[in-house]
């Protein structure tokens, strides 16, 4: 384990949080609960039901998988019902949301660092960002390391 240290240590960086903390600007979080729709929250609760009644009939076949499986899609349908279902055309509360308040922070002059675990809701984001003409970068697994 020693040698193996040696070897890569002068490829690595790492620092600890006590190091870099002074550099850091100050950790600001705002809590927003965003209501669904009615029309969002018929969508998620069919599909919820529809879970349950899948992972009841594989009697727990199918596992862990199959239950993270479930939670991701319930999860994109939060985040914009159409991530799930193409023929969605109803409001995107949450989507609507984000763009509300990213637009919001950038006419008061603010920068923004956006995460998403959906690449396709970036895509949504992007969209929107776009129809209102705000400058934006994404960057992802396949942005190459020169960009």
């Amino acid at each position: 384990m020693d040698q193996l240290r040696r070897l890569v240590k002068p490829f690595l960086l790492r620092r600890m949080k006590k190091d870099v903390l002074k550099e850091l600007p100050p950790k600001i979080e705002y809590v927003r609960r965003i209501p669904l729709s009615q029309e969002e929250q018929k969508v998620y609760f069919a599909s919820s039901a529809a879970a349950r009644q899948s992972l009841a009939a594989s009697n727990g076949d199918s596992g862990k998988m199959a239950v993270l499986a479930a939670l991701t899609e319930l999860r994109q349908i939060c985040c914009a019902p159409d991530l799930r279902f193409e023929n969605y055309e109803g409001p995107s509360s949450k989507l609507d949301a984000c763009i509300e308040l990213c637009a919001g922070m950038v006419e008061n002059g603010h920068q923004i660092l956006l995460f998403s675990q959906f690449t396709s809701m970036l895509d949504r984001i992007r969209g929107r960002l776009d129809e209102l003409k705000i400058s934006h970068f994404t960057l992802q697994g396949s942005t190459p390391k020169a960009k």
